[in-house]
């Protein structure tokens, strides 16, 4: 690892840190995904026989309220709706018990005996009165029809309004008792959510200290001791660290180039110091070559002088004896 460049040390704890992540979004999303259909589960069969048998329900009552409508108005108008509106709640009923009946397999012979029950009391019991009620002109057929209805089909609709509210209350339990134990699944997934972040988070924080100390700020710090070593003086540091191909093996190389400059610099001004002493000592020979030249001259020109005076003065058996370099 102390090869890789720092930024795919950090990459790779990222990627660890990534790893728990997408382990624990996986487990959630699983869960999830598992909840969410029982969930739909419950509100396609419990849910669903409930809602029916709640709107079939009304559809009895529909009709009820249809037949009583017809046995009170006698106008071939409200004759005719009444029938109609009766007709459509019976559709209604029986196809709400069929979709109730396919929601709750379990239940289908309870449910088809309602719907049997509901259709024997409206095409049967109740047929003697729909029948005299749309025929009903007079006060006293009227009177007639109401009898039949009071006799034998108004009787039959509160036990089967009530047996088909008792299923509908036995299904919405069901569905409540099912989201309970779906809520409570709910509430343990999203509690190890939490937990799996949690352990997940505080594992890579720890791991990433260590492996930062180790990988980042010990060499760090070595190369900061050997640079406060090198800058007093002592070029004798080793730089640890060299060999590396990351970054740290970077700053490792440049501070050998920082030493190797310093020893440069202390040789070449130990070869200064040789060349200064050096040239120090030709200086002085050169300056005392110099002055012993300067009086040889001084020699020859006063022998020279003396020579033209001696001529100047007469002399011409004057002779130069000094003999001169």
């Amino acid at each position: 690892m102390k090869h890789l460049p720092t930024v795919t040390k950090f990459l790779a704890i990222l990627g660890v840190f990534g790893l728990f992540v997408i382990g624990s979004t996986i487990y959630v999303t699983t869960e999830m995904r598992g909840l969410t259909a029982g969930f739909e589960h419950v509100n396609a069969t419990a849910g669903t026989a409930a809602l029916d048998i709640t709107t079939a329900n009304q559809a009895l009552d529909g009709a009820e309220a249809d037949i009583e409508w017809l046995l009170i108005d006698t106008t071939n108008s409200g004759i005719q709706g009444a029938l109609g509106k009766l007709a459509t709640n019976r559709k209604k009923f029986d196809a709400l018990m069929v979709g109730a009946e396919k929601a709750v397999p379990q239940q289908a012979d309870v449910l088809t005996s309602l719907q049997t029950r509901g259709d024997t009391l409206l095409n049967a019991s109740c047929a003697q009165s729909i029948k005299l009620g749309a025929a009903a002109a007079t006060p006293a057929e009227v009177t007639a029809s109401q009898k039949e209805f009071l006799s034998h089909c108004l009787p039959g609709f509160p036990s089967l309004i009530n047996d088909l509210a008792a299923v509908r209350d036995s299904s919405r339990k069901q569905v409540g008792n099912d989201q309970a134990i779906l809520d409570s699944a709910a509430g343990k997934t999203i509690f190890t959510t939490f937990a799996l972040v949690l352990v997940s988070l505080i594992v890579i924080l720890v791991c990433g200290f260590f492996v930062v100390q180790a990988w980042i700020v010990s060499p760090i710090k070595g190369l900061q001791k050997t640079m406060g070593d090198l800058a007093g003086g002592n070029l004798r540091a080793v730089v640890a660290g060299i060999e590396r191909r990351d970054e740290i093996g970077g700053m490792a190389r440049a501070v050998q180039i920082f030493k190797d400059a310093g020893l440069e610099k202390q040789r070449l001004e130990e070869d200064a110091k040789a060349a200064a002493a050096q040239m120090d000592a030709e200086r002085v020979a050169n300056e005392a070559a110099r002055a012993e030249t300067a009086a040889q001259q001084r020699r020859v020109v006063d022998s020279v002088a003396a020579g033209l005076v001696k001529l100047s003065g007469g002399d011409l058996m004057f002779r130069l004896t000094e003999a001169f370099s």
